[in-house]
């Protein structure tokens, strides 16, 4: 295979509204050939079915370098290269940071205001939040609260979600910890909507898009013409027996979803596009360092916005995951760190069927994107390809990054299964009566999560002729022939389910009786219109255990779903091995 390469020349801007041409002079290589052959392999490995990769290099004369390389297939039988377009996740949250910081430049709201007062509709059940939170602290995940991620609503307008984030418990202190918080950037794109008095992805595409030349990158895939279509990938997931099957893409299927998760992760990209923003962020950054530039490029994000993006504000991690890595300090949708003695800045994504990471130093003025057609997998995946194209760039010793990562997956998914035949598994000894079930079988209401309902398992022996939530019978209906991506035992006939049906996260639990009326289990999701089957997918969340009081049948009371960050869980995990849960997330009380 022949890699992609093109040599690129950064020329001035003149307008924020004039795009930034590219030049192509002679062709060259920044990877090695046997980069060619590394990826071909870790794709097979790890039944990913395509990978694009991007490389930038900046000259100090601001001359750019580019080369691009295409592995593996889009689907319907359509090659991966350089313009093929990914879903690019969270690595959308460095575009609504920029957004936010482009009205800083603009004047029109500073890093110190208050969000509170920017925004009226915005309110936190923590005092000291609602009093003091800023831009900084939602765009560095500090403001107390966790991920929250099953909080969604269909059909709900970015105003009517943030209204609810007041019923939102914290499982931190206002800054005391790093928690991912994806409902701080929709937060966030309709602060800047607001602000800016035009819908946040017009405002991105005509502040990024458009004056960078990234003429192929939108929110609106399945909106756009044909040609956008045509470039899309397909997506996959990775079945039990790692072969991949291709899933649908779910996200911005609707005007209303898209401006409702944008912020957080509603970018679609190709490697192309992504080198030229990332070719921007390193001269803007660089010119902080002592670069000189004549400051054409500071119509669209200046030098002191892009600094305040890759300065580290919170710290994500007390202890390196790697010896070659120092502790992650995570700035504004951008995380800073040093590796291997090179200052970094990088970031990940991941949502159903991509796996994303952009990994670049403004100090040595290189950068790496990769971009997967799988989630998980591919995430490993693009992690290893961007690590091991930094290593080469920066001409150092080549790290098995590979090995670590098999390892860490291996770990991590033995762990997960275990975690979910533990939860079908628990002792029947105390069989509920079915008139004790019976109770239980209803819909609930929570403020700031909506409704749930309780539902019989599609194979208990509940009575037919019941009349049940019309949200269980739509569950039964999805839940009829599918296919699952784990190993596991299925759930007994006694169990239940709790439909949740949100936009974005789970759609249902799985509950085993525990003792009394405590229930444990885990989440799950179901994913339709799998391509050649007529079944669906169906994903269990193995990232915790879940724990259910359902209270006479009058209020349902949940544990183990709000997603605390990395050290928050880890000193609920030691509490829960004791026994002591807590208080609940969330309490949802019979409609």
């Amino acid at each position: 295979m022949r890699p992609l390469v093109l040599a690129l020349g950064l020329v001035k801007l003149v307008s924020a509204y004039q795009q930034v041409p590219f030049t192509a002079p002679s062709p060259t290589a920044l990877l090695s050939a046997e980069f060619n052959t590394f990826a071909l392999e870790l794709l097979d490995e790890w039944a990913v079915p395509g990978l694009s990769l991007g490389i930038v290099k900046v000259g100090n004369d601001g001359k750019l370098l580019t080369d691009f390389r295409g592995y593996g297939t889009a689907g319907k039988g359509r090659k991966v290269d350089q313009d093929t377009l990914f879903g690019i996740a969270s690595n959308s949250k460095a575009f609504t940071a920029a957004a936010v910081a482009h009205l800083v430049d603009q004047g029109k709201l500073s890093w110190e205001d208050k969000v509170t007062q920017l925004l009226p509709d915005l309110k936190f059940s923590d005092t000291f939040a609602n009093e003091q939170a800023t831009p900084i602290d939602i765009l560095s995940h500090r403001t107390g609260l966790p991920r929250h991620e099953h909080s969604y609503q269909l059909g709900e307008t970015p105003k009517e979600f943030v209204q609810r984030i007041s019923g939102l418990r914290p499982s931190a202190e206002f800054r005391a910890e790093w928690q991912y918080n994806n409902q701080m950037f929709v937060t966030a794109a309709y602060l800047v909507s607001e602000l800016s008095g035009e819908p946040f992805t017009d405002f991105v595409s005509s502040t990024f898009f458009k004056p960078l030349n990234m003429t192929a990158t939108t929110y609106t895939p399945l909106l756009d013409d044909t040609d956008a279509m045509k470039h899309l990938s397909s997506s996959f997931a990775t079945l039990k027996n790692w072969t991949s099957v291709e899933i649908p893409y779910n996200f911005n299927a609707t005007f209303d979803q898209l401006q409702l998760h944008a912020g957080a992760g509603g970018v679609v990209s190709s490697a192309q596009d992504l080198v030229k923003w990332l070719a921007f962020l390193i001269e803007q950054r660089k010119t902080v360092s002592g670069s000189t530039t004549d400051g054409s490029l500071d119509t669209i994000l200046s030098p002191e916005s892009v600094k305040r993006m890759t300065d580290g504000h919170m710290l994500q991690e007390v202890a390196s995951e790697w010896p070659e890595t120092s502790a992650f300090n995570y700035g504004l949708g951008l995380r800073s760190f040093s590796y291997r003695g090179v200052q970094a800045i990088n970031h990940g994504g991941d949502i159903p069927g991509f796996g994303t990471q952009l990994l670049w130093s403004f100090d040595r003025g290189i950068g790496v994107v990769a971009l997967c057609n799988a989630d998980g997998t591919g995430n490993a995946v693009a992690d290893v390809a961007a690590y091991r194209a930094f290593d080469e760039l920066l001409r150092l010793d080549k790290i098995d990054w590979n090995s670590r990562y098999r390892e860490k997956y291996a770990v991590a998914r033995a762990e997960r299964v275990a975690r979910i035949s533990s939860a079908f598994a628990l002792s029947t000894a105390d069989v509920v009566p079915s008139d004790h079930l019976k109770s239980y079988i209803g819909t609930y209401h929570d403020y700031a999560y909506g409704n749930i309902s309780v539902c019989p398992s599609p194979s208990s022996d509940y009575p037919s002729s019941t009349s049940l939530p019309i949200a269980c019978s739509a569950l039964s209906q999805r839940l009829d022939g599918v296919l699952s991506t784990d190993d596991t035992p299925p759930p007994s006939p006694r169990a239940l389910l709790v439909a949740a049906p949100g936009l974005f996260g789970i759609s249902h639990l799985i509950l085993e009786h525990d003792a009394g009326e405590s229930w444990k289990g885990v989440a799950a999701s179901v994913f339709g219109g799998v391509e050649g089957r007529e079944q669906g997918l169906l994903v269990y969340d193995g990232s915790g255990e879940i724990k259910v009081e359902l209270v006479e049948g009058k209020q349902v009371e949940v544990w183990g779903v709000w997603g605390a960050g990395p050290e928050v869980w880890r000193r609920e995990k030691e509490r829960r091995k004791e026994g002591m849960w807590g208080e609940p997330e969330v309490v949802f009380t019979r409609v």
